[in-house]
């Protein structure tokens, strides 16, 4: 642990960043070296090495050896000001030079009166000087983009640590970085779901239930319908009058559902999207728990995640194989720690089943690509956000996904076959969400994957002929621009 106290962040002695306690330090000087050398003669007296104690045995620490008491100044110091003698003993002028670390620490200034006074005015405003129902935008650094609500507190995590919210609070920025307007919990972000739907009312109408049964509500609703004939868009109108209801004039597939519906939330005020199919039940606190985790997963080096996916069990609680993850391959150490902290896992991927993702990198990497139609969106999509970023499972978010069957994505999916063949080569051929050495990778899972499909199929012949087809088109061509296919359908596209 560092002293409080210590300007720039130096380290106090015995602190572990690489300068040893001074009875550990002892047993480095010349006398040491000489008992080690001439066995259990009389050591052999030589001259200490710059800087360091000669019989590290004061109890005062740095403070004695500053001012020469008890022997412990070198004799090169005599003459120095006391203050460079005292730093040279506490160690390190910066706390980022941590042997084994993965990260590069800026030192931290100590807070001023400004500092301070500046929290002090921010909190009075927030306790009571603005309306509880208003909600204030503003631009955000990535570290303060923290997921929390309007009026939601801030919360302890487990181990007694603050929410990062809190603690940025307490602490100026870096350089370069902007300060925090308003570190108290009603500057939360503010979150829009966003459901695509086809032909399925009920399961529509149950899925927009637990969308306003959970304990953080969204603060906004956006319903894509692809064209249904069964009725869909007069129970949205009847039943949630407050959903904002996108109807297309034509089906474009589950992934040009999500492209519309994603452009559509990005044109407003989101900050953060949480993606759903309408098959998807979501447990009453499945959004509070992906911002929490979110919160708890934020560092101060890149700031919150980049996407966080709940966890999704079938109607009988087993865990989805369909949605599982892909867990990150070899994570480092420090993303390790943090994901544990935050009670998650790294993940490199994920599905459009309660995914909570941050607008701004969608603004950055794009849309889906709404060309893909079927299958492999949401997992091209998620790559492209989180290559060189981060991505987190969050088992306490939990999803109940609806399907008809329960299996993995290896079901005979007859004639459907060929959007996924398609699809699979035009992600690996032409998507950048994928570093090469990952193609390899996941081209192998994809074929192994295949062979099991074609073992399990009733129809063989079906799924041969929709191979060849999917074969055919994802060499030939490449997916038409997703702002085209979007401006087809009268949306209007930020990106791409």
């Amino acid at each position: 642990m560092r002293r409080r106290g210590h300007p720039r962040g130096r380290a106090a002695v015995g602190d572990r960043v690489g300068v040893a306690a001074p009875a550990e330090r002892a047993d480095r000087t010349g006398a040491g070296r000489g008992l080690r050398a001439h066995g259990a003669g009389a050591p052999r007296r030589s001259r200490p090495r710059r800087g360091h104690r000669q019989d590290g045995s004061s109890a005062d620490g740095p403070a004695r050896a500053a001012r020469g008491v008890g022997g412990g100044a070198h004799p090169g110091d005599r003459g120095r000001p006391a203050r460079r003698r005292l730093r040279r003993a506490r160690g390190p002028r910066r706390a980022d030079d941590v042997p084994g670390s993965g990260f590069r620490r800026a030192a931290r200034r100590r807070p001023g009166r400004a500092d301070r006074d500046r929290v002090r005015r921010c909190r009075g405003a927030s306790a009571g000087g603005a309306d509880a129902g208003a909600r204030t935008h503003r631009a955000r650094a990535p570290a303060e983009r923290d997921g929390r609500g309007p009026g939601e507190p801030a919360t302890a995590t487990g181990g007694g640590r603050v929410s990062v919210t809190g603690a940025a609070a307490r602490r100026p920025a870096r350089h370069g970085q902007a300060e925090p307007v308003n570190p108290e919990p009603g500057g939360g972000a503010t979150v829009a779901a966003v459901v695509v739907t086809y032909n399925r009312r009920e399961l529509l109408d149950e899925a927009l239930t637990a969308l306003g049964a959970q304990t953080r509500v969204p603060d906004r609703v956006i319903v894509v319908d692809n064209a249904s004939a069964d009725g869909t868009a007069d129970m949205v109108h009847a039943r949630f009058p407050d959903v904002d209801l996108l109807t297309l004039p034509r089906n474009v597939g589950g992934a040009g559902g999500f492209s519309a519906g994603i452009a559509r939330a990005l044109d407003g005020d989101a900050d953060l999207l949480w993606l759903l199919d309408d098959d998807t039940v979501p447990e009453p606190g499945a959004l509070e728990a992906l911002l929490a985790a979110r919160r708890r997963g934020a560092t101060g080096a890149d700031g919150s995640p980049t996407l966080l996916a709940s966890r999704v069990v079938w109607t009988d609680g087993r865990d989805h194989p369909m949605n599982t993850p892909r867990p990150k391959p070899r994570p480092t150490a420090a993303e390790s720690r943090i994901a544990r902290a935050a009670g998650c896992v790294p993940i490199r991927s994920a599905s459009f089943v309660s995914v909570l993702v941050d607008a701004e990198d969608v603004r950055e990497r794009g849309l889906p690509v709404a060309d893909y139609f079927l299958w492999n969106d949401d997992f091209e999509f998620t790559t492209r956000l989180l290559r060189g970023r981060r991505g987190l499972l969050c088992p306490d978010s939990v999803a109940v996904h609806k399907t008809r069957e329960f299996g993995g994505t290896d079901a005979d999916p007859g004639d459907r076959f060929f959007y996924e063949v398609r699809n699979k080569i035009w992600l690996f051929t032409g998507s950048r969400g994928l570093a090469p050495a990952e193609r390899v990778l996941y081209a192998g899972s994809t074929l192994r994957r295949w062979t099991r499909t074609f073992a399990r199929s009733s129809d063989r012949a079906v799924l041969r002929r929709a191979m060849l087809r999917g074969i055919r088109a994802g060499l030939s061509g490449r997916p038409k621009p997703t702002a085209a296919i979007l401006r087809e359908v009268g949306v209007k596209a930020p990106l791409q």
